[in-house]
C-alpha cells in the first residue's frame, strides 16, 4: 500500500520569522506616552493642575492615533543621519490636510513660531537622535497642544496679546477639539501594523526572508553600529544603507 502522505503543517506567525515582534500593547503604548509626556513642555505652557491633568488625559486617549500619524511622516525626510523626524515642510503639511492652518488663527507663520518653541530647550542637550530644526515624537505632542491654544482656546493667550482665540473656554477643550477634528479625523486611519498583518505577515514573505536570512545579518553585522553608543544595542539607519547599495551598482555593472 501506498504511504500516506503527511498533512502539511499550515504556515503561522509563532513559527515564522515573524515570531519574536512585539507589536503594541495597551501596556507597551502606555510606557510611551509618559516617556513623552514626561519631555515635553506642556506643563510649562499650561500652570493650571487640574487643566494638564485633562489634557494629560485627552492626549493619552488619542495616543495610538498621534503615534500613528507621527510614524508614517516622519518616514518622509529623515535628517542624513537617518534619524526618523518631522520636519517643517512635511508639518506644515500635515497642518494644512488637516484643517489647523486657518488663516485666521493659525497662520502659517504660527507654525513656524511654535515648532522653533516645540525644539528649545529641554532634552535637545548633545543629543543627535534629536534634530536641531526637526521634531522628534515627543515635540510633535507639545506642538499640537500649542496650536490647539492657538487655534481653539477663547482667551489672550502669553506669547500673542493682540491674538483672541476661537471656540474654547478651556485649555483642556481645545486640545480635545483638535484631537478630534482635526487629528482623529484626519489621521485616525493610519495604522502600520495592519500593512504588516495584510501585506508583510505571510508565508511567501517570510520563505524569502529566511533563505536570504545568513546575507541579511552579515550586511546588518557590517554596516551597523555608527551612531551607536557605547554598550548599546546596535542598529542601522537608511544613511548607512547606501554602501551596500553602491556595492550592488559596482558589482553588477561588471
Amino acid at each position: 500500500m501506498p504511504r500516506k502522505r503527511r498533512a502539511r503543517t499550515p504556515w503561522t506567525v509563532p513559527k515564522s520569522i515573524f515570531a519574536s515582534y512585539k507589536p503594541d500593547t495597551e501596556g507597551l503604548l502606555g510606557k510611551c506616552f509618559e516617556n513623552d509626556w514626561g519631555r515635553c513642555k506642556i506643563p510649562k505652557i499650561v500652570k493650571d493642575t487640574e487643566e494638564l491633568r485633562k489634557i494629560k488625559q485627552v492626549l493619552r486617549a488619542g495616543y495610538k492615533t498621534v503615534r500613528e500619524t507621527y510614524k508614517y511622516y516622519a518616514a518622509f525626510d529623515p535628517t542624513n543621519d537617518g534619524v526618523p523626524c518631522i520636519g517643517t515642510n512635511v508639518y506644515t503639511d500635515m497642518m494644512n490636510q488637516s484643517g489647523v492652518i486657518d488663516a485666521q488663527f493659525v497662520k502659517l507663520s504660527d507654525v513656524d513660531i511654535e515648532s522653533v518653541a516645540s525644539n528649545a530647550g529641554k532634552g535637545k542637550v548633545s543629543n543627535p537622535r534629536n534634530p536641531e530644526r526637526s521634531l522628534v515624537r515627543y515635540q510633535m505632542i507639545e506642538m499640537l497642544v500649542r496650536l490647539a491654544l492657538r487655534k481653539y482656546q477663547k482667551s489672550t493667550h502669553d506669547y500673542d496679546q493682540k491674538r483672541i482665540g476661537g471656540v474654547c473656554k478651556s485649555a483642556s477643550e481645545a486640545v480635545a477639539l483638535m484631537m478630534k477634528d482635526n487629528f482623529v479625523k484626519t489621521f485616525g486611519g493610519l495604522d502600520s501594523h495592519k500593512w504588516r498583518m495584510d501585506k508583510f505577515w505571510n508565508e511567501e514573505c517570510d520563505t524569502v526572508l529566511k533563505r536570504y536570512l545568513p546575507i541579511i545579518k552579515e550586511l546588518f553585522r557590517k554596516y551597523s553600529g555608527r551612531y551607536t553608543a557605547p554598550g548599546k544595542p546596535k542598529y542601522l539607519s537608511d544613511q548607512k544603507c547606501f554602501p551596500i547599495d553602491t556595492s550592488a551598482w559596482r558589482s553588477s555593472s561588471r
